[in-house]
């Protein structure tokens, strides 16, 4: 019978090395994910302040609006009403 040569396996230190460009590749992704998800929020924050500036743009639009309308308006139906009612006496109350 023939003897079986017993070869001592090592750990090489290729593998090694593999395994660790391979550890600091993972982490460096890690790292420009979080950077990348950061990023996103902070673009979604901006969208919601912009969108909050449009909404109290539109919110001051309709107040002036609302302040520059007279207050008090008649319509001419009231007026003639008004006149048929008490002819004179009307143009005292104003």
């Amino acid at each position: 019978m023939k003897k079986k040569r017993r070869t001592i396996k090592s750990i090489s230190p290729f593998k090694n090395q593999r395994k660790r460009r391979s550890l600091k590749q993972l982490e460096r992704d890690e790292r420009v994910q979080k950077e990348k998800e950061k990023e996103k929020e902070k673009e979604k924050e901006k969208e919601k302040e912009k969108e909050y500036k449009q909404k109290t743009k539109r919110e001051e639009k309709k107040l002036q609006e609302k302040n520059e309308k007279p207050k008090f308006v008649l319509s001419l139906k009231t007026i003639k009403r008004l006149l048929s009612l008490e002819k004179y006496s009307f143009f005292e109350m104003i």
